[in-house]
């Protein structure tokens, strides 16, 4: 497993800019996730109409108790939440490496695919990760990303744009090559 042994079948650089860390975290949250959060919003959003129908008086005000104030919250906060969270905590992650952690300086990874593994290398670091293929369980395409997710939710995102050897086209089906077991979303 040595680089020197053979040259890099794809190599992707990925700049992890704000617009990147944006589409890198709406790609990775789950659609049932967001589909069941919608879902809650729309059930919470008819018992809050129910309540205000049973709740208008005879003089045709509207008597608005708490609890039905509070499932209107509710509801508000999760159509906020299901619509703009993923988008706002991947602005949140940019600022924090950029501002926080490397102040001033862009994040690149550059990724080299071999026959046998994956390294990373980093512009912020002199260290290079090797990564084993086995060691990843889903990999998801977008229009934009792959992300190659392995356990505990870690995934690495590669930009689409940083192709810079090897054809794009063909990614998807090396990975299936080299990862039968893990389970793919690709982008038909």
């Amino acid at each position: 497993m040595s680089e020197q042994n053979s040259d890099p079948l794809f190599i992707i650089t990925t700049v992890h800019t704000r617009r990147h860390m944006q589409r890198v975290y709406q790609a990775s949250m789950p659609l049932w996730l967001i589909l069941l959060l919608i879902g809650l919003c729309t059930l919470v959003g008819i018992i809050f109409a129910a309540t205000m129908a049973i709740s208008i008086s005879s003089g045709g005000e509207i008597a608005m108790s708490a609890s039905t104030v509070i499932a209107f919250v509710y509801a508000v906060l999760m159509i906020v939440y299901a619509f703009f969270l993923r988008s706002w905590l991947g602005a949140r992650q940019y600022e924090k490496v950029n501002g926080e952690l490397y102040p001033g300086k862009t994040p690149q990874v550059t990724w080299h695919f071999y026959e046998d593994h994956i390294t990373a290398q980093s512009n912020l670091s002199e260290t290079i990760e090797q990564v084993e293929y086995s060691s990843i369980i889903r990999v998801k395409e977008t229009k934009t990303v792959f992300l190659l997710f392995r356990r505990m939710r870690l995934f690495y995102s590669l930009d689409k744009a940083g192709f810079e050897q090897g054809d794009k086209g063909e990614f998807a089906a090396f990975l299936q090559e080299k990862i039968p077991s893990a389970r793919f979303q690709l982008k038909k």
